[in-house]
């Protein structure tokens, strides 16, 4: 219910600033990785930069948007009177039932993606309530995961923007990160098993 009386312009914003985030994430882990065999995929990390500015400019044009007083109004005035102790706790259950049922599934990119929101989700609230389960942690691993995920997506998406030469390297770094994100998966696989 709550949800949906956060203004658009500031799940925009959010949406914006973690677009830029994964960016100049992308632009840091292919530099970092480069840099210990002392080479660089100029060309590639030139347009990931030109990517960067670009998703900077979307940010700053939805934050001229937003109105935080509005939003201050909504979340310190407003909600708290709204929300009660008794309403949180049967949504945490919600939540926590909602991720234990897509654990049982065949748990996929999307579904890990899922259960990270809903982890998040439980972590912001948890301090309001006592819970014995400790939500941080998977949703940290959850994190590093999707971390992974976007670093491919990045790489496959604007690999063709880089010369003969830097795709070669590129590749090299795409296989590294396949192999570091099925090792990822297993651990989650087996967490997220440990978790029901």
């Amino acid at each position: 219910g709550y949800k949906r009386s956060i203004p658009k312009q500031l799940k925009q914003l959010y949406t914006a600033a973690g677009a830029v985030r994964d960016l100049q994430l992308h632009h840091k882990t292919v530099s970092a990785y480069f840099l210990q065999y002392n080479t660089l995929p100029a060309h590639y990390l030139q347009h990931i930069q030109d990517e960067i500015k670009e998703a900077i400019i979307i940010y700053n044009n939805i934050y001229k948007q937003v109105s935080f007083s509005r939003i201050y109004k909504l979340s310190f005035v407003d909600m708290p009177r709204k929300l009660k102790r008794k309403e949180l706790i049967v949504w945490h259950r919600q939540h926590i039932t909602a991720v234990k049922n897509i654990s049982t599934r065949r748990i996929t990119d999307e579904a890990i993606h899922e259960i990270r929101k809903l982890l998040k989700d439980l972590v912001y609230t948890s301090s309001y309530i006592s819970s014995g389960n400790d939500h941080a942690a998977l949703a940290l691993l959850l994190g590093d995961y999707m971390d992974s995920c976007v670093l491919l997506t990045f790489l496959n998406r604007y690999e063709h923007y880089a010369p003969p030469d830097e795709k070669v390297m590129l590749e090299h770094i795409m296989q590294n990160l396949e192999a570091g994100k099925e090792e990822q998966r297993e651990k989650l696989l087996q967490v997220i098993t440990d978790y029901n």
